[in-house]
């Protein structure tokens, strides 16, 4: 598996990172079974509109994306009802080997002030992952269709609720699939809650 960090013009270490990029590109193209990109612009977004973070840095972006692997390998690490290993995850995500690139949506991305008004259900939070101010790679609110999705939760999220969560948005089409591809969802559950650097600027959450 594979992470790559795509430029932003708005937020640059240098004049060489869109070669670095295009250079680079080809390595998680044909050489990666499941590649994960987020991109610098949607990482900023985030620092700005939900984490209230005026002037964010490289280190700011840096702890978005490990909080994001952090959340992805839990199940892999904790214990929990309901476990996915990195197997698991590359059956499910791929449908075919020239799909195999993974967008990222995490939730909640509370800023400190928010994060102790109260707590966050599950519904909301599966929602908001598929909400584009939550996903780490940019993209507009138009149309989206998914070929496979997997949900990972930490802290106090039970079968029962995500079951639930995951019934409803299927009964009213929230997420639109495509039809050429059998899919489904895979759930991971781990009973240990994410885990806060305050310096990252990312406030507690008892689910997420």
């Amino acid at each position: 598996m594979d992470f790559g960090v795509m430029p932003s013009v708005t937020l640059s270490a240098g004049p060489v990172e869109p070669y670095n990029a295009v250079l680079s590109s080809q390595v998680p193209t044909e050489y990666v079974n499941l590649a994960s990109l987020v991109d610098n612009k949607a990482l900023q977004r985030i620092c700005c509109s939900l984490l209230k973070i005026q002037k964010p840095s490289f280190t700011n972006l840096n702890r978005i994306i490990a909080q994001c692997v952090s959340g992805l390998t839990a199940t892999f690490r904790f214990e929990g009802p309901t476990s996915v290993n990195m197997t698991d995850l590359h059956t499910n995500l791929v449908p075919y080997p020239d799909a195999h690139f993974a967008m990222i949506g995490f939730a909640p991305f509370l800023d400190l002030e928010s994060a102790c008004r109260g707590q966050t259900d599950t519904t909301s939070l599966t929602e908001s992952v598929f909400s584009s101010e939550n996903q780490l790679i940019y993209n507009t609110d138009g149309p989206k269709v998914y070929l496979s999705c997997c949900l990972f939760y930490r802290g106090n999220a039970s079968v029962r609720d995500v079951s639930a969560c995951i019934d409803d948005m299927r009964s009213t089409s929230k997420l639109p699939f495509v039809d050429w591809c059998p899919t489904g969802f895979k759930v991971g559950i781990s009973y240990q809650p994410m885990t806060i650097i305050e310096a990252s600027r990312i406030g507690p959450s008892d689910t997420s």
